[in-house]
């Protein structure tokens, strides 16, 4: 049995240029066989685990979802998540990153719960976030990721070295101009892995197309991006192609 472990956003789910969010038919046509074989698809992503809520109509349906980029693993059936596995950042360290960021004029949204916090007032890039008065009421929460944006490549590149270097307990992930912030020890490619053990898979293939995706890319069996993805990130898989679809087929001919 296989378990295909794929990125969300711009690579499962695309935008046009008038910022609506689709599905590519293919994708959701090869998904649906690939499930209905026996096998195993979810989503990994840097998102919290309902930070796709608003952004799932004409998904597929799958089987599980890594959030956090590894931070908390669940399961999906019929619309309820069942939290299977699932590590933690310590609020303080989380108050460390949050006073850098500030400091910098970056927006930090703080994955709770599953949830979405900022702090003060609502930042842009979230529609279902919850705005606290201060990280202190978080206290009790199980912090499982952050995600950082950053007006461009370089500048996420930059905080993503400083923080891996200078904060404990916390690994850094650049995803283009974002940054994914995890528990340490925690990647997409851990997620991966604990996701084939919970679900008793023999194989792992994994798709993605950016900086963060490196992790599952080279822990997984099989790995896959595109022809559009930054050079690092085709260095790390073993195909380039041009949908999840076509990944698919690629796999199964492979793993059979």
């Amino acid at each position: 049995m296989i378990l295909f472990a794929s990125d969300f956003d711009s690579t499962l789910r695309f935008t046009d240029e008038k910022g609506n969010g689709y599905f590519k038919n293919e994708d959701v046509k090869a998904i649906d066989a690939f499930r209905q074989e026996g096998n195993v698809f979810g989503i990994c992503t840097g998102r919290p685990l309902h930070g796709m809520d608003e952004d799932l109509k004409g998904a597929p349906e799958v089987d599980y979802v890594i959030a956090s980029s590894g931070g908390l693993i669940t399961s999906l059936e019929d619309h309820d998540y069942r939290i299977l596995w699932e590590k933690t950042i310590p609020l303080q360290r989380v108050i460390e990153i949050y006073e850098r960021s500030e400091a910098l004029g970056y927006q930090i949204y703080v994955h709770g719960d599953g949830y979405v916090y900022t702090v003060d007032h609502r930042r842009p890039h979230y529609d279902n976030q919850i705005v606290l008065k201060t990280l202190a009421e978080l206290n009790h929460s199980h912090i499982s990721g952050i995600s950082i944006w950053t007006p461009m490549d370089e500048t996420a590149a930059a905080f993503t070295a400083q923080l891996d270097q200078e904060i404990d307990d916390i690994a850094a992930y650049q995803n283009r101009n974002w940054m994914d912030i995890v528990p340490e020890g925690v990647s997409k490619g851990t997620g991966v892995i604990k996701a084939m053990e919970l679900f008793h898979c023999d194989h792992t293939v994994c798709i993605g197309d950016s900086y963060n995706d490196i992790p599952m890319l080279i822990d997984g069996e099989l790995s896959f991006t595109f022809h559009s993805s930054p050079q690092e990130v085709k260095d790390a898989a073993d195909f380039v192609v041009e949908n999840i679809a076509e990944a698919i087929a690629v796999a199964k001919e492979k793993l059979k």
